[in-house]
């Protein structure tokens, strides 16, 4: 069993899918090895003043931000079916795909069509 930790590029926007640059921190617990927080650094590139200098910030931490008792399979399961059933959840998640960034593509909601992409 496993999960797929996806997170956006570091490399900037692209044309038709502008997206922030981002990296993703994994903590593990030292004797398990297994993940305790995960943690995403974005660095927000429509703000900037021209002569402020861009850095990373943390944007959020995954069972947090999702409301997630830990990382286990159980709690991954537990979201994706909140993601398939709850519009709030689901367009959050989607706003974390583009790191908030300008993705024009993903609306301000994500209906039942939405959802079940996500969940899929």
């Amino acid at each position: 069993m496993g999960v797929a930790f996806w997170t956006g590029s570091v490399t900037p926007f692209e044309e038709n899918n502008p997206n922030n640059p981002s990296f993703r921190r994994f903590i593990l617990d030292e004797e398990t090895m297994l993940p305790v927080a995960v943690e995403t650094y974005v660095m927000d590139l429509t703000d900037l003043d021209q002569d402020e200098v861009p850095s990373f910030v943390l944007d959020h931490e995954l069972s947090e931000f999702f409301g997630m008792p830990d990382l286990s399979p159980s709690s991954f399961d537990d979201l994706s079916n909140r993601l398939l059933t709850t519009e709030d959840i689901a367009h959050e998640y989607q706003l974390t795909k583009s790191n908030h960034g300008l993705n024009l593509t993903r609306g301000n909601t994500c209906d039942q069509e939405c959802r079940a992409t996500v969940y899929c």
